[in-house]
């Protein structure tokens, strides 16, 4: 398909970022905005080790080089008064169809404080160097706990004559969530099965802080088995009161199937007092 052949390529950038800014308010992947509420969070990591069943026909992966981000704020958007240190993941790029690709990686909170409205933006670049086509993208996840990842993906649509050389990652905008407000929450019981080369996973959300949760968010990650990310899901649950519990069901479609995927669980709720 294309220039490509239409082989999948990954996109390989490791990129640590210095954001600085203006602290505001609050803000979700594939899907992700107000109120200062106190901050609960409740983050369940489950790295546990799966084993799918195979498939047949998966992309040929090529590894691209990255260029430096540029250290200009590329929109004029507010950055945090003190330098945050943002670790933003290599992406990894899937051809999909009709000559589209699908960029998939993970950002990083190295702070010491939550982070909320976080935009990026991932540039496509040619031989020469030159920005092709850019996407800002806002994480889907509304609030990063400190030392906590969250996911992100930006969709390009490819020409056939386009030739991508480089990928380069840039941090744009950060703030800092209000103290006390956000609420991590567990899952359990949790149970997963792969089929037709889908993982499906299901389990209980709980509610075990003193406080109501809302605006929660159930995050499911999906790691190959040297970390690239080939899929994540990411689904809203509303208003848990404090010690109550529902239960959620998620289908996520990995870009790649191979033995050693593992995958992760964080759930994330603001306090409703």
């Amino acid at each position: 398909m294309g220039y490509w052949g239409w082989r999948p390529l990954v996109f390989s950038v490791f990129i640590s970022v210095w954001v600085i800014g203006c602290s505001s308010t609050q803000t979700n992947a594939p899907t992700s905005t107000p109120t200062v509420l106190p901050l609960i969070t409740l983050t369940l990591r489950t790295p546990t080790t799966l084993t799918p069943s195979p498939t047949t026909g998966l992309p040929l992966i090529t590894t691209l080089p990255h260029t430096p981000p540029p250290e200009s704020d590329n929109q004029g958007l507010s950055r945090l008064p003190t330098p945050l240190p943002l670790e933003i993941m290599p992406p990894t790029c899937y051809t999909q169809v009709n000559n589209q690709i699908l960029c998939l990686g993970t950002v990083q909170n190295r702070q010491t404080q939550t982070l909320t409205n976080l935009v990026i933006a991932i540039n496509l670049h040619d031989e020469m160097g030159a920005i092709t086509d850019s996407q800002q993208v806002t994480l889907p996840q509304r609030f990063i706990p400190p030392n906590s990842i969250a996911p992100y993906h930006a969709l390009f649509t490819i020409e056939a004559d386009n030739t991508i050389a480089q990928i380069s990652v840039d941090a744009i905008r950060a703030e800092p969530a209000p103290d006390n407000t956000i609420l991590l929450l567990s899952a359990r019981n949790i149970q997963t099965e792969w089929q037709d080369s889908r993982f499906w996973v299901d389990g209980t959300v709980n509610n075990d802080t003193p406080t109501t949760a809302q605006n929660i968010q159930v995050i499911v990650t999906l790691y190959d088995a040297i970390q690239r990310v080939i899929a994540y899901r990411i689904l809203p649950i509303g208003m848990l009161t404090s010690g109550e519990s529902t239960p959620f069901d998620l289908v996520l479609t990995p870009q790649l199937v191979s033995e050693g995927v593992t995958y992760n669980i964080d759930v994330v709720g603001i306090s409703g007092g």
